[in-house]
């Protein structure tokens, strides 16, 4: 199996599933559910304000999990232990400092106007319907214009 490379999407979709797992943003009581689609779409718009695309969202999914920093189990997604300890590693930072220390940590290039997330989609590694992404962010931008 080829290890991809992670790109710095993938370090926004994993700050954005860390942010959920610690339930920063929407829930305001302690749940032991594993974080939705709709709610990492949330969290990531919150963090970099903007709705990632389903090429960044997916491609992330394979790549974070090729890199032992994710985990699905059936349809639930959880940080492994070593993404977790890194974001708690950086936790007395800022969110978007935060964010660059990890993608420092983890050796991966800085956002550059040349990344093309529809590369990340090519393989098989993809974990999410086109369908179920594109419900849930349609449902989070109908609650947001609320």
């Amino acid at each position: 199996m080829v290890i991809r490379a992670l790109y710095w999407t993938d370090i926004w979709l994993l700050q954005a599933i860390y942010v959920c797992e610690r339930q920063v943003i929407y829930d305001s009581e302690k749940s032991d559910r594993p974080p939705s689609v709709e709610n990492i779409i949330a969290a990531a718009d919150y963090i970099n304000h903007a709705v990632m695309t389903f090429e960044e969202f997916g491609g992330g999914l394979r790549n974070l999990k090729q890199a032992g920093l994710l985990q699905q189990i059936g349809q639930e997604l959880k940080l492994a232990r070593k993404a977790t300890e890194l974001f708690q590693k950086f936790e007395i930072k800022g969110i978007y400092e935060q964010a660059e220390l990890v993608r420092r940590e983890l050796g991966v290039e800085a956002p550059s106007k040349d990344h093309r997330p529809q590369e990340q989609l090519a393989g098989p590694y993809l974990d999410i319907s086109r369908e179920r992404y594109d419900s849930a962010a349609e449902s989070y931008l109908r609650r947001n214009r609320s």
